[in-house]
This record gives structure tokens, C-alpha cells and sequence, in this order.
């Protein structure tokens, strides 16, 4: 057994941080070599796999950076259990999936003085510096005038994307924020620098540009300084980025085949909150999630698209009530939507029942419902029911098939758990009520 694998003390004093303290942060592997670090038979490719997610849950962050020093096996492996875990792929507004959330490795840098002391200690680092290749830029925040801010945060970009040129190729996960303060078409230019820097780039979030310039003028510099296609990139969240400037992003960095998630909570201000929904979003094969204030109109521009992509989850934001009629075009999914969420009312009479039918949805999120919940009756995979607010179109509840109006105090007295078997939670108001407390009342009676 190597000394190395002796000195950490791995398989019984995993908690104890003492034997790290004089390892550096980040190993240098041209300085090592694999023979001298690790006996093969006691780290096999099988027991790192299993081992390594044990460590992340018991070891301190700052330990399990200096774990990355004992191998290039233990280093790839801990990076990639990170980095590659299914929480970092799934939009943070879609909720209820069966993907249990992680403790984020993010390196954030939020002022100069982060930056530069970072690119100081990684001066002769060799790979990559990131454990979980996840990153946040954020414009550092005003502490003197305007034009002092102005002149902080050019150099703060600056370095930033110097930063990115030494280290933009490990990066997976990236959050840019520009919110603190207003370069105007500057703004663009940093963000066409920084996306260059990051050819690997698969999830992409931009908060807050603030309207910046027209359409001619946007295109005049895509045309001289093109953005760059982002090869990789599968999930993509704009929140108040510039019409024109999203447009851009949608149109050059995404790649059409590869674009998997996208949000844009916050598209429908634009305009005047008048719809102008991207075409470009048509021409995403494989789009499964989609955020944003779109209207059912939107939808169906979608839906008749050449190739329509396979819509899994769906969240709506759009003002307005919709009605009966527009429902029916959720439909055109029906192959695949797992998780509808919608934020505006939504009026369903009874007469739908039979007639409409979403197979496969899993998960179903009303902020505001009138109606009856009988067309639920053909949702064959229903787990997961959410009414925020609810009321009845006719004050007898009786007409329903379905019976919950009034029942909010003795929701496990309804018909909801049997005529619907596949319901597991159904949160009603403040409340959330369970399948299997609805059992235990029945045994019990």
C-alpha cells in the first residue's frame, strides 16, 4: 500500500481533517506519477465509483478539494460526480422530479480581489481548477459613484474573462449576472467575449441585461464580432436579458439538435406584453423543458412546427384566464408531457370530460382553478395534483364526479384517492395530503 493512501487514512477516519492539512488545495499532476500515488488494488475503477459520493456526503468541502491531490482517478471521478450529476440538468422552476437536489461545488466570484487571488494560486495548476466545473460571475455591487462603480466593473469583466481564457475549456455550469450596474452595448461585448471562452458550456444562465439597443444595431455587431455556437450547450435560462440580445443567443449559440431546456421567465415583457414568441425555438428538435410567460397561441406555433420537439415539462406564466377552448391544445404533447404548471386562472368546465385526454402527465400545478377536476379522470398517470386556489363553477358540488368543494378540512373523505388510483399527493391550499395517510384513515375506519 502506497504512503499517500496510508497518510489520508481514507477508510477509517474519513471525518477527521487533520491529516490534510499540510497537502496543497490542488494537486500538480506532472509532478506525480499514477504508480506512486494509489495501489490498484485498493482503489479499483468499481470502488470509486461507490466511494466517491460517500465522500461528498461526509467529507468537509474543503477536504474533498485536497481528496482531487491522491490520483488522476480520484480527480476525474470526483469532478465528474459533480459535475455530471441530473440536479445541475433540470431547470430550478420545474419542481417535483425525481431528482434528489445536491450540495452544489460552485466557484463564486464576486468581486475583483476573487478573481485575481484565484488566478494567483492556480498560476502553474496544469488541469482544471473548478471540482464541480460550475461557476458564477457576478457584477460586483456599488460602493462609491457611478463612475467609480462603471470603471471597478470593466476591470472586474475584464479579469474575469481573462480567467475564462486560462480555464473557460473545464467549465460545464455557468451563471453570469449583470444586474449591479448599466454598460449599455458594453454589456454585449462582455458577453460575446466570455461565451468564446467556454466551448464546453452545457447549462447557460444570464440574469438581467438591461435594454441595451435595437434590433439594426445588435445585428451590426453580431455581423462584425459574431457570438459563438455553443456546441454543447443543453439548457439555457435568460431572466430580463435585452429582446434582441436573447433573440441572438437563441438564434447563433444555440444549437439546434443539442438544446434540451430553456426558461425565459421573463420574455413577455417585452413589447408591451404583447407575445413575440422566438420562431427560433421551433427549430429545437429535442426540447424537452420549456419556462417562460407563453400563451397557448404560443404553444400551437410550436406544436405545428415542421418537427415538433418532445415537450416533457411545461410551465406557463402568461396573464389572463384561459379557457375551455384553448385547453385543448395542450394536446397536441400528449405523447409526452409529464408536468404541466400553470401560473394564470384556468376555467374547465365538466364537458370536457371524455374528451380530453393527457396519458402520460405525472404532474399537474394550477395557481388558480375553476371548475370541475373531472377531466382528470382520463390523466391515467397522475401522481401529483397542486391547486393553489379553487372554486366551482356551480354551486352544487354534487354535479361533480370528482367531489372537493368544500372539503378542504377532510380532503381524505373525498372521492379524489379512489376514482383517480394513480394520485399519490394532491397539495390542496396550504395543504399537501398523502395516498398513504388516506390509506391509514380507511384501515382505520
Amino acid at each position: 500500500m502506497s504512503a499517500s493512501y496510508k497518510k489520508l487514512k481514507l477508510n477509517s477516519e474519513v471525518g477527521d481533517t487533520k491529516e490534510f492539512s499540510d497537502l496543497p488545495l490542488v494537486a500538480n499532476f506532472n509532478e506525480v506519477k499514477d504508480d506512486e500515488t494509489l495501489d490498484a488494488r485498493y482503489l479499483t475503477d468499481d470502488v470509486r465509483k461507490v466511494a466517491t459520493p460517500l465522500l461528498e456526503e461526509e467529507i468537509p468541502q474543503s477536504v474533498l478539494l485536497q481528496c482531487r491531490q491522491i490520483s488522476k482517478g480520484w480527480n476525474h471521478e470526483l469532478d465528474e460526480q459533480q459535475a455530471s450529476h441530473p440536479f445541475h440538468y433540470h431547470l430550478e422552476y420545474i419542481v417535483n422530479l425525481d431528482v434528489l437536489p445536491i450540495t452544489k461545488t460552485t466557484n463564486t466570484f464576486l468581486t475583483l480581489e476573487d478573481i485575481e487571488k484565484f488566478m494567483t494560486e492556480m498560476k502553474n495548476h496544469p488541469g482544471n481548477p473548478f471540482p464541480g466545473r460550475n461557476i458564477e460571475i457576478t457584477t460586483p455591487e456599488s460602493l462609491g459613484s457611478t463612475r467609480e462603480h462603471k470603471i471597478l466593473c470593466k476591470n472586474y469583466w475584464r479579469s474575469a474573462i481573462q480567467l475564462l481564457n486560462l480555464f473557460g475549456k473545464h467549465v460545464r455550469h455557468l451563471s453570469i449576472d449583470f444586474r449591479a450596474v448599466k454598460l449599455g452595448m458594453e454589456n454585449v461585448a462582455i458577453l460575446r467575449n466570455i461565451l468564446l471562452q467556454v466551448p464546453n458550456l452545457q447549462v447557460l444562465k444570464i440574469l438581467m441585461f438591461e435594454a441595451v439597443a435595437d434590433d439594426d444595431l445588435i445585428n451590426s455587431f453580431q455581423g462584425q464580432y459574431p457570438f459563438p455556437p455553443l456546441e454543447q450547450l443543453e439548457s439555457l435560462v435568460m431572466y430580463d436579458v435585452n429582446e434582441h440580445v436573447m433573440h441572438t443567443v437563441l438564434r447563433y449559440c444555440c444549437v439546434a439538435a443539442k438544446l434540451k431546456r430553456l426558461a425565459l421567465p421573463s420574455y413577455n415583457n417585452y413589447n408591451d406584453g404583447g407575445s413575440s414568441f422566438p420562431k427560433v425555438i421551433t427549430s429545437f428538435l429535442n426540447l424537452e423543458t420549456l419556462v417562460g410567460d407563453f400563451t397557448l397561441e404560443d404553444l400551437e406555433i410550436l406544436s405545428t412546427a415542421e418537427q415538433k420537439p418532445p415537450l416533457k415539462h411545461l410551465l406557463m406564466g402568461m396573464d389572463g384566464n384561459i379557457e375551455d377552448v384553448e385547453y385543448f391544445k395542450l394536446e397536441a404533447f400528449s405523447d409526452t408531457l409529464v408536468y404541466f404548471d400553470l401560473q394564470c386562472k384556468i376555467i374547465v368546465p365538466r364537458r370536457l370530460l371524455g374528451v380530453f385526454n393527457l396519458p402520460n402527465l405525472k404532474t399537474l400545478i394550477f395557481r388558480r382553478y375553476e371548475g370541475s377536476l373531472d377531466p382528470f379522470l382520463n390523466f391515467k398517470s397522475l401522481d401529483h395534483l397542486e391547486i393553489d386556489e379553487y372554486e366551482p363553477i356551480e354551486l352544487d358540488s354534487g354535479w361533480y364526479v370528482v367531489d372537493i368543494h368544500k372539503m378542504e378540512e377532510k380532503i381524505y373523505k373525498s372521492n379524489i384517492w379512489n376514482l383517480i388510483p394513480s394520485l399519490n399527493t394532491f397539495d390542496f391550499g396550504v395543504e399537501m395530503y398523502e395516498r398513504k395517510v388516506f390509506e391509514k384513515v380507511l384501515e382505520n375506519n
